[in-house]
């Protein structure tokens, strides 16, 4: 067994050396060590390995995710909480009192009662978990696991109708990277010829999502107001120094060509999935 230590307060995590180390370069070269230096000359001398490493930039409660996946090849991923049920609120709401006389009807107010419903209050926090396991399995190299996250955040996102926020966005990019190939590669594939079949552009899984979820939900949904749009749009210009909205209006470009909206939480199968370099899906992740 090794231990673990993760997060600034350093919560201890045991697990089996062979099961991790067989699993993740990243680990194995973790846990291994040379000869100490003075008997570095000795041939005969037995490296010791490492029994404990530190991740003390990484998120705890995410950790304990992957240990479960590493295990068990699941973990329980976010569920929706329905919003409690609408609570009226009394509400001063400008309208016109019908017997009051002309001159007086700009001065009317009344009160009226208003429902307000609320989102699931913990979205923000349950994507945030998600970006972060799936910023470990990038890094560790676990493209299963990858795959898994995102078809999580899919899943929750279409039943929460929830969208990456800005920050989420801005978590989004640390992860992946500066921009590749864009509309460039629109119809020649890409790494895993995942390109094409995930909208004609070559970014990672993750990014292709976040971006064309946006384009989805924002700029293509019918009944959002143009301010509403214009609002939300404003909110993410700054993200990843504009490139998100570079992106988002690219794939607007893209599919103004093929003269297609997609429903982005509907498709089926592995569009936004991490592909081997001959194509293939880990369908399992």
């Amino acid at each position: 067994m090794v231990t673990i230590h993760v997060g600034q307060k350093r919560k201890q995590f045991h697990v089996h050396r062979n099961l991790l180390c067989s699993k993740s370069a990243f680990f194995q070269a973790a846990f291994s060590a040379g000869p100490p230096a003075a008997a570095a000359s000795d041939p005969d001398t037995v490296p010791r390995l490492r029994t404990a490493i530190y991740l003390e930039d990484h998120d705890p409660n995410a950790f304990g995710l992957f240990v479960d996946w590493l295990y068990k090849d699941k973990f329980t991923g976010p569920t929706y909480e329905p919003p409690l049920p609408p609570q009226p609120q009394q509400q001063k709401i400008h309208v016109l009192a019908a017997s009051a006389p002309a001159n007086e009807k700009s001065n009317q107010k009344a009160t009226a009662t208003a429902t307000i419903a609320t989102p699931d209050p913990h979205y923000g926090a349950k994507l945030t978990l998600m970006l972060n396991l799936h910023s470990m399995a990038l890094q560790w190299g676990f493209p299963a696991l990858q795959n898994l996250c995102i078809d999580r955040m899919r899943a929750y996102n279409a039943q929460s109708l929830a969208i990456f926020s800005p920050e989420h966005l801005a978590r989004v990019y640390q992860q992946t990277g500066p921009p590749s190939s864009l509309i460039a590669g629109e119809g020649q594939g890409g790494p895993g010829a995942g390109a094409e079949v995930a909208g004609g552009y070559d970014l990672t899984p993750l990014r292709q999502y976040a971006v064309r979820q946006f384009l989805a939900r924002v700029m293509n949904k019918k009944g959002v107001s143009k301010n509403a749009r214009a609002r939300m749009v404003r909110n993410r210009v700054g993200v990843a120094g504009g490139q998100f909205m570079v992106e988002v209006f690219e794939a607007l470009a893209v599919q103004h060509r093929r003269k297609a909206v997609e429903d982005v939480e509907g498709m089926e199968g592995c569009v936004f999935h991490v592909h081997g370099a001959e194509g293939e899906c880990d369908q399992d992740g």
